[in-house]
């Protein structure tokens, strides 16, 4: 959720875009939030903010049997650490991997191995869905009745630990809902994981 508010408060255009979205719809996100599964670019949106900041920046996995992991050996109980946050920015996959578009996702249903995001597979995080709908409600209620706005000169730091999140509290204001989106510069370590 921090993530994909602080994206759509730094590219006002798909923020007004998203609003329009969602007005248009008339569904109302806190007694109706199964519907937003029907609003095309809140999921773009959502599924890019996952892969551009992922909440689980690396998965550790146990190799259960030898065998070669990557072209390189494994042997029986190697840990391999597998780091999302980088694959789900390689260029040779994603075009400008560094920059939100969420019109990527435009003809492609996200899946587990397009964005290690929820891993995949039989280690699929099982809270995926529950995460996926709590969050398109939110925003959706948020951007129904405010504009969020970042504070100007906001510093903003990762820290990389088993989920990404910043060092520190970033300075939000909530304004009254008149659509001035509005982009501000930021400084920090966020500036190395998006263009």
């Amino acid at each position: 959720m921090i993530w994909t508010l602080f994206l759509l408060m730094q590219h006002p255009a798909v923020a007004q875009a998203l609003c329009d979205e969602i007005d248009g719809s008339g569904i109302d996100p806190v007694s109706e939030g199964q519907r937003l599964r029907d609003l095309p670019l809140l999921d773009q949106v959502w599924q890019e903010s996952l892969r551009l900041f992922t909440p689980v920046p690396y998965q550790i996995r146990r190799v259960t049997a030898p065998g070669e992991v990557a072209g390189m050996p494994a042997g029986r109980d190697d840990l391999v650490v597998i780091g999302c946050l980088g694959n789900n920015r390689l260029a040779d996959v994603f075009e400008e991997a560094a920059r939100l578009r969420p019109e990527r996702w435009a003809n492609h249903r996200f899946g587990g191995f397009d964005c290690l995001t929820f891993s995949a597979g039989p280690r699929r995080c099982v809270g995926s869905s529950l995460a996926e709908i709590m969050v398109k409600v939110t925003l959706a209620a948020i951007l129904r009745s405010r504009r969020p706005q970042l504070v100007p000169g906001t510093r903003i730091d990762l820290r990389v630990a088993v989920t990404l999140r910043p060092r520190a509290p970033i300075p939000v204001v909530m304004a009254r809902r008149d659509r001035a989106f509005q982009a501000v510069p930021v400084a920090g370590t966020i500036r190395r994981l998006y263009a």
